[in-house]
């Protein structure tokens, strides 16, 4: 038995054949068993047999196509698909031909079958069959009335087609001649606009089936949707119409939309303000379009440059459109920076060749001298003598300061000059403070300066400094001498024992003290005065050093601290009742140098506090150790423009989820 027919045999039967085994290293050529077939229109279906030269491991595929003088829907059933697919080691298949057994006298009709498109196989010699359908009514001429109808009920065809085929058909060849109107019947492409048509006749001669009418199609060069036009058939001639009056033909539109720049690069001076960036669409769109923009490159958003948005709408028709760069225009002596914009794939537009555009933005900043305080305060005993504030800049330049102090000029001080000047080339200069000792017990007093008018310069961020003079002439046996004191609580059978320096600067009113041995006082000031108060707190491990965590206080009484030594409460004058938590006080330093001219920005989850630093060069922060407060807290240090930041720092003395009382916590900042 040859292989044909084992092969044959083998589809009728229903069965695969495959080689077991081995390695298929040659590509499968298709083709027809055979190239000819015929059957009767009684006949209901046929399956036309395809066949592979070799089995393959892959699975296979092959298209085909149907012509000739049959016709769908009269002489046969378009199939739902036109694709073959051979399942791995199958050599066998078939194409199903659904066979319509009409009533009409006709001549015979050929259906043309060929295949395309194979995929992991190649054509064989028989890559087409032609299949003949008898016909069993009596032969042509018998059906005295043909019906009519359109070929095909839809169809569809590129817009650069230059015009469809449109065909009818007879269900019968007549001996006369057969008309009947074509006329539109809506759609959503226009006339003219998409399309070309006027009202039209279609007319077979004696003896013809099929006969086409020729649409033309307008190619133009608008982005758009698929459109479509409907005709129908009306108002016969020796004929009656049939199910199929209507079709429907689609447009596929071929404009693809490409989005890019006019042209690729420009450079453009930080003060110009702002500059537009041309954009264009290749063919215009009968829609609104959207086109994202990627921004990159050295320059930085926000920093260097605004952007008017990262879309750009382009409205129906509209092929031009800008997107507006507002430049930012700083004192930075800088590099020229470069802007990047990138068109991103939206929607339905893709990116054209020119779809990056470089925008260079170039400084002409040259350097304008600064003028500011290189610390904020200075504090120095009043017998310390002579202070000096150290103004810094870059370039010569001379300013006035002005005086808003609070000590007594030519009492506790003396300023021999207002001003300051810069000699070509000199990058600091001091301003000269004489402090006089007196013999005066006093509060510690201060006189503050700060920056005014400044010629060929202007002031930097730090334009005030203080000077705080502490006061020497407390009597407090020896420096650091405490004393005892009992005094009456509230409870008669108590008594609260105060820890204090022996003299009249200090007057203690509360005392407590944590697990760690921290102390906290409270001090109602020299006088007793409005706003001379304070909270002090003395670490455990402070050599004897006091800072005062609130200030400004009023005759501030008893402190106790609460349970679990998180808080603290403070009695007022008039029954009033200050509360508050701990937290910790933050020394910054650099080099080994204490830094207070920062700015402390907290985080929590509660929100940003700021805090800058107090006269004794700390920065406080209370109310950290809420119950519903962090473990933990971030800071970011503002030092002359340049941003630290420390993470996981944790409030309170304890540890080990222990937490209470205050602490002090000591950080480097980085050159």
């Amino acid at each position: 038995m040859n292989r044909r027919v084992r092969q044959l045999s083998a589809m009728l039967l229903g069965g695969l054949l495959s080689s077991a085994g081995g390695v298929f290293a040659q590509t499968p050529a298709i083709e027809f068993l055979t190239g000819t077939s015929s059957a009767g229109e009684d006949v209901r279906g046929v399956h036309i047999p395809l066949l592979l030269s070799e089995a393959s491991t892959s699975e296979i595929r092959v298209d085909f196509t149907l012509s000739g003088t049959a016709a769908p829907g009269v002489n046969y059933m378009e199939p739902l698909s036109q694709t073959v697919v051979f399942a791995p080691m199958q050599e066998v298949a078939s194409i199903y031909i659904a066979v319509l057994d009409n009533d009409l006298g006709e001549a015979d009709a050929d259906l043309q079958v060929t295949l395309s498109n194979p995929i992991n196989a190649t054509l064989g010699a028989a890559a087409s069959h032609t299949f003949t359908i008898a016909d069993n009514d009596g032969g042509p001429g018998t059906n005295t009335i043909p019906t009519i109808s359109f070929r095909r009920g839809r169809q569809s065809v590129k817009e650069s087609i230059g015009a469809a085929t449109v065909e009818g058909v007879l269900s019968d060849v007549h001996t006369v001649q057969v008309e009947v109107n074509v006329e539109e019947a809506g759609g959503s492409a226009e006339n003219p606009a998409d399309y070309t048509f006027t009202p039209t006749t279609l007319t077979w001669a004696p003896g013809v089936r099929v006969a086409s009418i020729q649409v033309p199609i307008v190619d133009d060069n608008l982005n758009e949707s698929n459109e479509s036009f409907r005709l129908m058939l009306s108002s016969p001639i020796n004929g009656e119409l049939g199910a199929g009056t209507e079709t429907m033909v689609s447009i596929v539109d071929n404009d693809t939309v490409l989005a890019g720049f006019q042209s690729s690069s420009s450079s453009v001076q930080e003060a110009a303000g702002s500059v537009d960036i041309p954009l264009h669409l290749s063919v215009p769109s009968s829609r609104e379009l959207t086109i994202t923009l990627s921004p990159g490159g050295t320059a930085e958003l926000d920093v260097d440059y605004t952007l008017s948005s990262e879309q750009v709408v382009f409205p129906a028709g509209v092929t031009s459109r800008a997107v507006t760069v507002t430049l930012i225009d700083d004192d930075n002596v800088e590099e020229t920076k470069t802007l990047t914009l990138t068109v991103r794939s939206s929607g339905i537009a893709f990116p054209a060749a020119q779809n990056v555009y470089s925008l260079s933005i170039e400084s002409e900043d040259v350097i304008i001298p600064k003028v500011e305080f290189a610390e904020a305060f200075t504090a120095l005993d009043e017998s310390a003598g002579t202070a000096e504030a150290e103004p810094t800049q870059t370039v010569s330049v001379a300013m006035t300061i002005i005086d808003p102090g609070t000590a007594t000029l030519d009492e506790d001080y003396e300023l021999p000059q207002l001003s300051a000047e810069f000699a070509a080339g000199q990058t600091s200069a001091k301003l000269v403070f004489n402090i006089l000792d007196d013999e005066i017990q006093e509060v510690e007093e201060y006189v503050e300066v700060a920056i005014g008018s400044v010629t060929n310069g202007k002031a930097g961020s730090f334009r005030k400094h203080k000077f705080w003079i502490r006061d020497n002439d407390q009597t407090l046996n020896g420096g650091l001498s405490l004393f005892k004191q009992a005094m009456p609580t509230r409870d008669p059978e108590r008594f609260l024992t105060l820890i204090g320096p022996a003299d009249t600067t200090v007057n203690v009113r509360g005392l407590a003290a944590d697990s760690a041995g921290n102390i906290y006082v409270t001090d109602q000031g020299p006088s007793f005065g409005e706003g001379e108060g304070s909270f002090l707190f003395c670490p455990a491990n402070g050599e004897g050093r006091c800072i005062r965590l609130i200030r400004d206080m009023t005759e501030p009484g008893d402190v106790e601290l609460t349970p679990d030594q998180r808080g603290f409460v403070i009695a007022l004058p008039q029954g009033i009742i200050s509360r508050g938590t701990f937290g910790f006080s933050l020394l910054l330093k650099q080099n080994g140098k204490v830094v207070n001219n920062a700015t402390v920005h907290l985080f929590t989850e509660e929100g940003e506090r700021v805090q800058e630093a107090d006269p004794d060069g700390y920065y406080h922060f209370l109310d950290l150790m809420g119950e519903e407060a962090s473990d933990t807290v971030t800071i970011s240090v503002n030092h002359r423009g340049k941003m630290s930041t420390f993470s996981g720092l944790q409030p309170g003395t304890g540890g080990n989820g222990n937490v209470f009382g205050h602490r002090i916590i000591e950080l480097e900042l980085q050159p």
